[in-house]
């Protein structure tokens, strides 16, 4: 999981699975929204094999 901070100040993290097996990951405490589909996420979200996911802190 990589962190960075846009010029604006917001958190966006991104999640890359390299492996062939879905990964699932813990996120750090708070709300987040996928930027790829809008949907909300918190706690934990699985990632499909060779997959991205990209995500916003509120």
């Amino acid at each position: 999981m990589a962190r960075r901070i846009t010029s604006t100040g917001e958190s966006v993290y991104f999640l890359l699975n390299h492996t062939r097996q879905a990964q699932t990951v813990t996120l750090p405490d708070g709300n987040f929204t996928s930027v790829l589909d809008e949907k909300a996420i918190a706690g934990q979200i699985t990632i499909p094999a060779m997959d991205v996911i990209v995500l916003k802190k509120h």
